[in-house]
């Protein structure tokens, strides 16, 4: 697929009438789509239409112009194979039909059908044609996904079948992806969001994008508010991400059913914004780093005498983001920002607050509290990382460089270590155990020979009997 006029960026897909993409067209999965954004217009009640949802679709491609020319293609590797192995290529070319191919019309050339294509090197491995021009494609070792700008969806096996009937979206698709197994998220033109498991044929999630939208004044009935998505897919985590042109970044809680904002630049003046490398390689941190590029390129909102107030709200944003995201590294650095930040402050009560929920109940009630339906048990690990060795480790530590808040810090190095104790001396209970075990064990052992006894005296009594009836 050749570059656009614009190249092909690393953040995001851009493209023109010719071909687009983006950064995920090759991998152990891959997505690309014809067009490189979304425009979505939430109407104010006033207007009679009850806040209805009216899309259109902007940027490079020109709806309805889809040129001859515009083609998609992706790579997809397969990481059971060698690293030197060769990618599969799947590609959407459109077909140019003659006037005299097409029965019962006339005149100029007509493009009504695109071939889908699977390549392996120079080795065609299957293809296949589909009526419409094709505006997304994703896929893995799995399956393939083709998405028409006339609303309808094919899934083919890995092998070029056709796994089931077209499905019908209603609207073409706009944003596409999928997970190394068989999750596949597609975003429409009038900003639908569909989740599937393809392996056992179910939807997991069908929502709107209606709820990213907000009206810039509720207060006038003759504003209404406009959204630009530039991207849609799925997270590390495996949660739906969305990301606005505002370089806003949205997640879905599916156990929550809501979109949660993750990163925004709502807080320009905090010491935080620019702690995040790129580096780190975190998705978190990238996410951040567009922000800051972004806002770079516009005059800044300050507030210098609320700078504090802005930094420790910053930093509660990114350590629940960091949470969601189950971003362990991220989520660690976040942490440790934040009790550095509140040991400076001497911010005894949100630190304590901390520490306690790091240290678990109180020795004694772990029990209690698992078994009550009403208070959930404690969990003692936070995204794989033990949850006292952060306190003992990262936590205390960070407070101990402010001595205002050295009593705090004394009395949970006391509890933790009295914790500790316990857990060892039940450790130690745990070990003596099967020793005990093993005693009676040796007791049921020695049952038999006296069974045996029994069993010899009964053997003597039959020849007594016989001696004396002699």
């Amino acid at each position: 697929m050749r570059p656009g006029e614009n190249g092909i960026r690393s953040s995001y897909g851009t493209g023109n009438c010719n071909n687009c993409g983006v950064r995920e067209r090759s991998g152990i999965t891959a997505r690309a789509n014809i067009s490189e954004s979304l425009v979505i217009q939430k109407a104010s009640t006033g207007t009679g239409r009850d806040g209805r949802l009216s899309v259109e679709h902007t940027g490079s491609v020109v709806p309805g112009l889809l040129a001859s020319s515009s083609e998609l293609s992706i790579f997809v590797f397969n990481k059971k194979d060698n690293d030197d192995s060769l990618p599969v290529c799947l590609e959407a070319k459109p077909v140019e039909r003659s006037a005299g191919d097409m029965i019962g019309l006339g005149g100029s050339f007509s493009t009504k059908e695109t071939e889908i294509r699977c390549t392996k090197g120079t080795e065609t491995l299957w293809s296949d044609r589909i009526s419409g021009k094709v505006t997304v494609l994703a896929g893995n070792a799995n399956f393939w996904a083709v998405g028409c700008e006339d609303g309808c969806l094919q899934v083919y096996t890995k092998c070029g079948m056709r796994a089931m009937p077209a499905m019908m979206m209603g609207s073409s698709a706009v944003f596409i992806d999928c997970d190394d197994c068989w999750k596949l998220l597609l975003v429409t033109r009038r900003g639908l969001m569909y989740i599937w498991d393809l392996n056992n044929r179910t939807c997991i999630l069908q929502d709107s994008l209606a709820s990213l939208v907000t009206s810039p004044d509720e207060a006038s009935t003759k504003d209404s508010g406009t959204v630009k998505v530039i991207s849609a897919k799925f997270s590390r985590c495996g949660s739906p991400l969305v990301v606005l042109a505002t370089r806003h970044a949205f997640l879905y809680d599916m156990s929550m059913k809501c979109w949660l904002r993750i990163a925004d630049d709502c807080f320009p003046a905090s010491n935080f914004s620019s702690s995040f490398s790129s580096t780190q390689g975190g998705e978190l941190g990238k996410l951040q780093i567009d922000i800051g590029k972004f806002m770079a390129r516009k005059p800044v909102w300050s507030r210098v005498t609320d700078d504090g107030v802005q930094t420790r709200a910053h930093l509660e944003t990114q350590l629940a983001a960091s949470l969601a995201l189950k971003s362990s590294q991220e989520y660690r650095q976040c942490l440790l920002s934040y009790i550095r930040f509140l040991a400076r402050e001497a911010d005894e009560s949100r630190l304590r607050e901390v520490c306690e929920s790091f240290l678990g109940p109180p020795m004694g009630m772990v029990g209690d509290v698992s078994t009550d339906a009403n208070n959930p048990s404690w969990d003692p690990d936070v995204l794989g990382m033990k949850k006292h060795k952060l306190l003992r480790e990262d936590i205390l530590p960070s407070m101990a460089t402010n001595r205002k808040v050295q009593r705090l810090l004394n009395e949970f190095m006391d509890l933790l270590s009295e914790y500790e104790s316990v857990a060892e001396e039940n450790v130690d209970k745990m070990d003596v155990t099967p020793p005990a075990a093993e005693a009676k064990v040796d007791k049921m052992d020695v049952t038999p020979p006296a069974a045996d006894a029994k069993v010899d005296k009964m053997d003597v009594t039959p020849t007594e009997a016989k001696d004396t009836a002699a």
